[in-house]
């Protein structure tokens, strides 16, 4: 029988090997994301302070790390085809960074600022290597190796690595730090883990398991406008405000800078200007006072060139200036946004069909251009994934970055008895990957979608009405705190098996690693912010608040609320998937 083909064309891995790598990859880097998602947090309460708002600093700054590297380490993937380099360093240095995080333990509990500080830039840091590793290398090489015959195995490994890994890193995490805290010992054993499966893939993936670099454009398209009295066209750069605020918000402030990139363009091309923008940039970006100057003249200079040659222009001088200096850059932004956007298109150019060949374009344009969400919002099947995937895990992330410490300080149980309350349960709850991966299999991806939140939602009522009273701390079993982790362990699994094999199937596949990026936005970025805020607003509000009489501070502790709060703004994703139904019946007739 002839081996089976590969989205990319190339003879497929198959057999021992591949699984091998499927899995142990996968588990080590699960493993280490939840030590990251559950342990740290546990660990900034047990040896810093039980203060919800340094676990809302590393989950904001470390959703934003694991952003940007996902789409800046893609694109460099994308633009060499070394898949193997990315996976086997990206490994090997988050195993190192792990092990970095628990040095903070030994800063001076004097100095209690620059703990929280540390701890959010170590996991910060962890995180980036994190991403390069796993989001930008492995997830996009399981992408490349995916076949017909096997999405389903790997839907179903991708889908309950998560949890196994949460099952391995809370039962061994909870042995490794005991009852005594020891978290540096965890430290050590799971950054090795990880730095000796990155050894391992270095050794074991080959020159196959690369592919064709691919260094073009993202179906960019330019626009020419007449805007001259002599009927010269010019390019033009036109974007969708409200997608460049979105994404300049949810970006942290990155993709600010490649708008203010096209914004110079612009300006420049409406004066025949064809010099490159790099020192006008580094100007707006690290000159003091500089950027009060450049709006006040480019407002003015837009002004009179649309006044000069017949066009309308809100924009001004004195406005703009006014807004600069009040912090307002991004209002000034879109104003001038709006008067480029005004301009009437006379011809477009296409990045990929201007030449009889592709366009090869610089990494800078590439890792922006998929920020081009043009593409992206005309894939609308794959659009209403990504927005029900952010939508569930907002209300995933209220309750989920509080559940140990939860299970600890609130019902009162040690560290290795949560980690088998979570373990057993959740074992029980992947049995269910097996039968979701056949219904994969016959497309039937928002049905059990529907099923799962549902599933995940009474999971999570179950948990709610739990209090400290109604729990023995030193009996391991209670039916309802087990069979809620149980269901909302089945929700869960469900949900992300079936989305990322949904959305994997429709990805361009000329440009899987930057679609990895926009995953990862609607799966880590935009989650990790509103749940982790929404969780800190809940702890702060309706938890349990108790003064640390050694210290002064204010301590906080989670309890039922999170859940409670969190099944309610999981019940909204249910709306896009139906969604996708209604798309899906539309496009058949």
């Amino acid at each position: 029988l002839d081996q089976p083909e590969n989205a990319l064309g190339k003879k497929a891995r198959s057999g021992f090997g591949m699984w091998l790598l499927v899995w142990g990859l996968g588990l080590a880097g699960q493993i280490c994301w939840n030590m990251e998602n559950q342990w740290f947090n546990t660990f900034v309460y047990a040896k810093i302070g039980k203060d919800p708002s340094i676990i809302t600093g590393m989950l904001i700054c470390s959703a934003a790390a694991t952003t940007f590297a996902t789409f800046f380490f893609g694109t460099w993937a994308d633009r060499t085809g070394k898949r193997r380099t990315f996976i086997s360093w990206g490994y090997i240095l988050w195993g190192i960074f792990t092990i970095a995080f628990g040095l903070t333990e030994f800063i001076s509990k004097d100095l209690y600022l620059l703990m929280a500080i540390s701890v959010v830039l170590a996991d910060t840091i962890m995180s980036f290597f994190g991403s390069m590793g796993n989001d930008a290398g492995f997830n996009t090489w399981t992408n490349d190796i995916m076949t017909d015959k096997n999405r389903g195995g790997i839907g179903a490994a991708l889908a309950t690595q998560p949890v196994l890994g949460t099952i391995l890193g809370t039962v061994v995490g909870g042995m490794l730090v005991g009852e005594n805290d020891n978290y540096m010992r965890l430290f050590i054993v799971m950054g090795a883990l990880v730095i000796v499966f990155g050894v391992i893939s270095m050794v074991t993936l080959n020159k196959n398991d690369d592919v064709a670099p691919h260094k073009e454009g993202l179906a960019r398209s330019y626009e020419w406008v007449n805007f001259h009295n002599d009927g010269s066209l010019i390019i033009i750069r036109k974007w969708s405000i409200g997608a460049c605020i979105l994404l300049s918000i949810v970006t942290g402030g990155i993709f600010t800078i490649y708008w203010k990139y096209l914004l110079i363009k612009n300006t420049k091309a409406i004066r025949h200007d064809h010099s490159k923008c790099t020192g006008e940039l580094l100007c707006l970006a690290f000159v003091p006072f500089y950027p009060l100057y450049w709006w006040y003249s480019r407002g003015e200079e837009v002004k009179r060139g649309f006044s000069k040659n017949n066009h309308e222009a809100i924009s001004a001088g004195i406005p703009y200036l006014l807004l600069s200096l009040f912090g307002l850059e991004m209002i000034s932004a879109a104003l001038l946004q709006k008067d480029f956007n005004s301009l009437k298109t006379e011809a477009i150019l296409d990045m990929n069909q201007s030449t009889p060949g592709n366009i090869q374009i610089g990494f800078w344009k590439q890792f922006f251009s998929v920020f081009n969400f043009k593409r992206f919002f005309a894939l609308k099947e794959l659009v209403l994934v990504h927005v029900a995937i952010a939508i569930f895990f907002i209300g995933f992330n209220v309750y989920f970055a509080y559940i140990g410490n939860y299970l600890i300080y609130y019902l009162g149980y040690s560290p290795d008895m949560m980690g088998i309350i979570e373990a057993v349960p959740l074992v029980l709850a992947m049995l269910t990957a097996i039968p979701i991966g056949i219904l994969i299999n016959k497309n039937k991806h928002p049905f059990i979608c529907i099923a799962a939140i549902i599933i995940n939602i009474i999971g999570l009522f179950i948990l709610y009405p739990i209090k400290a009273a109604d729990v023995d701390p030193d009996s391991i079993f209670n039916l309802r705190i087990w069979l809620g982790i149980f269901v909302v362990g089945v929700g869960y699994v469900g949900i992300l098996q079936t989305t990322k094999v949904w959305a994997k199937q429709l990805y361009p596949r000329n440009a899987k690693g930057q679609f990895e990026g926009i995953w990862i936005l609607f799966f880590v970025l935009i989650p990790m912010i509103g749940g982790s805020l929404i969780g800190q607003a809940v702890v702060k509000t309706s938890g349990e608040t108790f003064v640390n009489e050694a210290s002064g501070l204010t301590e906080y502790v989670p309890n039922g609320n999170v859940f409670l709060v969190g099944a309610a703004v999981i019940l909204f994703s249910l709306i896009p998937i139906l969604l996708t139904i209604r798309y899906r019946k539309k496009a058949e007739g």
